[in-house]
């Protein structure tokens, strides 16, 4: 059989550019060469086009600049003197760490940055602690090797996707067009890597994934593709970012989130046309818009409203300017042909553009009446811009979106007549929504960065009554944030955080409700699968792992010396303390009790779980006292002799050899994944002032 030339010819320049692109490229990843700088050296001219011949065609993707602002006023002023602001007295190590656990999926700061955030009193720590950056060194800070060097603009998902995937971000739409992303799921999978980058700004991701998953929850597994995602969460965390220098209310933010390609794709209302005198398309976004954006649902303020709009549906309930049915049949149909002619472009098969144009010819022309008033415009994006400043002043919004967005970061206990804690006054959570309403309505101008830093620092997020448990993914990457130490780690893939959120059947970007949202964290609390993996992973010391598996051989490449307060002689009982603190946030110490200081201690002083430790390390089955340590009132007399003798003993010491400190590392990831393993890394709660 002949060979024709021109499939010789391809082979050999596949070996050549195979060959140059692995001489050339080898380790360049920028989570693994830690500096942006470092990849672009290793990139010559040469090298990046024998990269781009090797990936096309490639997969068609998406490059957006990131918007790198804080979203608010970042005037130390603003956050003083505002209404339920707490004390600066009050102020504390718990406190701060409280609001990285909540707003940061734990953070990444070091002892000596919580230290000075302590110091400086909440107004003007809270300002560099929350923000949209793309990054923030202060926050999440390698311990060893160095953060990434990133120029801010490639920190938005879409260019992360790129930075990881391959040799370094593309530089506009064509050059991305052609750039290979080797990952399925891209989104989802860029994400669960970018919170747990050292220098990478972890609020931004936060805030990001819960508008773009719970409150403006988008579905993959419908017809939303990788790039119209990558576009809805980059628009989102730009539109945020920028707010407050662009002078954007939050209303605005939500408009342009209702115009976009990505949601006319999920919601199909790219079909609603006006043509010949009749409207034609659906009402599913008409009706969303008002309800998930804004939380209106035409039925009044409170709850005795809520009873009369039902049991009279044609009566206007308190606080608003229409009728429920009013609402469901005029508001909602209106508001749908507000919505004509959304144009997206069809690319082929069932992808769509990832952006919009609003057409003219096949839009609803004249007055609509929405919320019983007049609304005009030429163009969709005209009549739901106008349209945006009505709903942010609804009194059901006024009413119920604040609560939207502090049930989804911080605290799902904001109803009175059902509370989450047994015993919970219902009287203390009716005072705490009232605040939390009057914070909100108190913004002349609605940003939500500003309304979640005066909520940080304020009487509510510390009142007792508060509670947020931990979806699959917030527990996952608050494990992974306050575990990892450099970069490396991340790029050698010791543990692979979405592969540990996928083993808990929970996908970014993929919600179990669809357009109404991802799992919550009660329904996480409520699963047996979630306790089950979460057993195992940390039965398995997936997060205390130091090095990986490479055939036979076992790679190190993890110290926790330089994550530690000082990196030798240092107590065993500091090396605890500092763990249980960084880990659960728990800044004051207040589950950590004398049981589980046992625990701890047994396990960095000798590596073994406490029975075996007070059996002298010998097979418990063999030791008559076994399973005595199981209660508080059993860490008594000898037994907490010994315990108290361990914890003054030192690890990492001054001229230990290296086996010494392989050892001392192998028993702080044990520690670390008997930590992840208790139920306190399943739930957030207020603690009180």
């Amino acid at each position: 059989m002949q060979i024709k030339k021109p499939f010789l010819g391809n082979f050999f320049l596949s070996v050549i550019i195979t060959t140059f692109s692995l001489f050339f490229l080898q380790d360049c990843n920028l989570v693994k060469c830690g500096k942006l700088s470092s990849c672009k050296e290793q990139n010559n001219l040469l090298a990046a086009a024998l990269w781009k011949l090797s990936t096309r065609p490639g997969r068609a993707g998406i490059s957006i600049e990131a918007v790198n602002l804080s979203g608010a006023s970042d005037d130390i002023a603003v956050y003083k003197g505002f209404p339920y602001r707490i004390s600066d007295s009050t102020w504390n190590e718990s406190k701060v760490r409280s609001v990285l656990h909540a707003f940061a999926y734990g953070g990444g700061a070091t002892d000596a940055q919580i230290t000075a955030w302590v110091n400086m009193g909440p107004s003007a720590a809270i300002v560099e602690m929350i923000g949209m950056w793309t990054v923030n060194p202060k926050l999440a800070i390698a311990s060893s090797d160095g953060n990434i060097g990133i120029n801010p603009v490639d920190g938005s998902l879409s260019r992360l996707s790129h930075i990881y995937g391959t040799s370094g971000p593309a530089t506009g739409r064509s050059d991305f067009d052609q750039k290979y992303i080797p990952w399925n799921n891209s989104p989802a999978r860029t994400f669960a890597q970018a919170v747990p980058t050292r220098g990478l700004n972890p609020v931004r991701q936060k805030i990001a994934y819960f508008e773009t998953n719970y409150h403006l929850a988008l579905n993959q597994d419908k017809t939303v593709t990788d790039v119209q995602m990558f576009r809805h969460y980059d628009t989102v965390a730009n539109d945020i970012a920028r707010s407050f220098r662009d002078s954007l209310g939050y209303e605005a933010v939500l408009a342009n989130t209702a115009l976009s390609a990505p949601v006319a794709t999920q919601y199909n209302h790219k079909k609603n046309i006006y043509q010949n005198g009749v409207f034609i398309g659906n009402e599913d976004f008409a009706r969303e818009y008002h309800q998930l954006y804004f939380g209106i649902l035409g039925l009044g303020v409170g709850t005795a409203s809520r009873t009369a709009a039902l049991s009279n549906k044609d009566s206007i309930p308190s606080g608003n300017s229409e009728s429920f049915n009013n609402h469901e049949e005029r508001t909602i149909p209106q508001t749908a042909r507000a919505l004509t002619d959304i144009q997206v472009t069809q690319l082929g098969n069932d992808a769509f553009s990832d952006l919009a144009s609003f057409g003219t010819s096949r839009h609803t022309p004249g007055t609509l009446t929405i919320y019983g008033a007049s609304n005009e415009g030429a163009t969709a994006e005209a009549r739901i811009k106008t349209l945006a400043k009505s709903s942010i002043t609804h009194n059901e919004s006024k009413n119920n979106l604040p609560l939207i967005i502090i049930a989804g970061l911080a605290d799902e206990n904001l109803d009175d007549t059902n509370s989450i804690l047994t015993g919970a006054a219902d009287s203390n959570i009716t005072t705490k929504v009232a605040n939390i309403r009057t914070l909100w309505n108190n913004m002349e101008r609605k940003n939500i960065i500003e309304f979640i830093r005066k909520y940080a620092i304020s009487t509510m997020f510390y009142d007792t009554t508060r509670v947020k448990y931990l979806s699959s993914v917030d527990r996952t990457l608050t494990n992974a944030n306050t575990t990892i130490v450099s970069n490396s780690e991340l790029s050698a893939g010791i543990v692979r955080y979405d592969w540990e959120i996928s083993s808990e059947n929970i996908a970014p970007f993929r919600p179990d409700h669809d357009v109404f949202g991802g799992q919550t964290g009660l329904e996480a609390s409520n699963t047996d699968d979630v306790f089950r993996n979460a057993h195992n992973t940390s039965a398995s010391g997936q997060y205390g792992a130091v090095g990986y598996w490479s055939g036979n051989n076992y790679i190190k490449v993890k110290d926790f010396r330089t994550m530690l307060p000082t990196s030798s002689n240092i107590s065993v009982e500091d090396v605890g303390k500092f763990l249980w603190k960084r880990i659960l946030g728990d800044g004051s110490l207040s589950y950590y009790g004398t049981l589980e200081r046992a625990h701890v201690v047994a396990l960095l002083s000798s590596g073994r779980d406490l029975n075996y430790f007070l059996c002298g390390n010998v097979d418990v089955s063999a030791c008559s006292t076994k399973e005595n340590a199981t209660a508080e009132s059993s860490i008594t007399g000898s037994t907490l002799s010994t315990i108290n003798t361990s914890a003054a003993g030192y690890m990492f010491k001054s001229g230990a050899t290296a086996t010494e400190i392989s050892t001392d590392n192998d028993r702080v990831g044990s520690t670390i994944d008997f930590i992840l393993a208790t139920p306190y890394v399943f739930a957030q709660v207020g603690k009180g002032l």
